[in-house]
């Protein structure tokens, strides 16, 4: 496995919520990391989701960033929902409804891969899945998932990751109050 993708799993249980993942430790300006401006990591992970490697970082970049603006502020600014907009809308112009019931559009496979995530984020946004997206609560995460544990209680990205960080630093801080005590 390559340096780039050390840290990085497709834990978002939809390709959108794992585009968004792209971008790590969102939260935490120290350690950001921006995987998709790699041309090497940008083509596999498009490869590994089944997608052409064929759009650009700018494209990619720009649909990440409004999805995770539109996907986790209460109120999304308009400026992001007309992006988001602007995105699905261009999409659709070159796609064909696939089926009816339920309504899914299909494009063409020459259509660039940004275009078919774009597809792919407006049918999440339009399913009941969409109440079930979750921003990772560990310190300066940011990731997004699907939870879809029995009542709806998962926290982090990763029980092994984030969750385990947590929890290390939850005791050590116990560990502080009582040695100070």
């Amino acid at each position: 496995m390559s340096e780039i993708w050390r840290g990085y799993e497709f834990i978002g249980g939809h390709v959108v919520l794992d585009l968004v993942n792209t971008l790590s430790w969102r939260r935490d300006q120290a350690r950001l990391r921006d995987r998709l401006t790699d041309d090497g990591f940008r083509a596999e992970w498009l490869e590994r989701v089944g997608l052409a490697p064929d759009s650009s970082l700018a494209d990619l970049a720009s649909l990440r960033e409004i999805l995770f603006r539109v996907l986790t502020e209460p109120e999304p600014a308009r400026a992001d929902l007309a992006g988001l907009q602007r995105w699905v809308l261009t999409a659709q112009r070159r796609a064909r409804i696939a089926t009816a019931v339920p309504l899914r559009w299909e494009l063409d496979p020459s259509a660039p891969a940004v275009l078919v995530l774009a597809l792919a984020a407006e049918e999440l946004l339009r399913s009941p899945e969409a109440a079930r997206i979750r921003e990772c609560e560990g310190t300066g995460c940011g990731w997004l998932f699907l939870d879809s544990s029995r009542n709806r209680s998962r926290r982090w990205c990763s029980s092994g990751d984030c969750g385990n960080r947590e929890r290390v630093r939850r005791h050590a801080q116990r560990q502080r109050v009582i040695r100070s005590g």
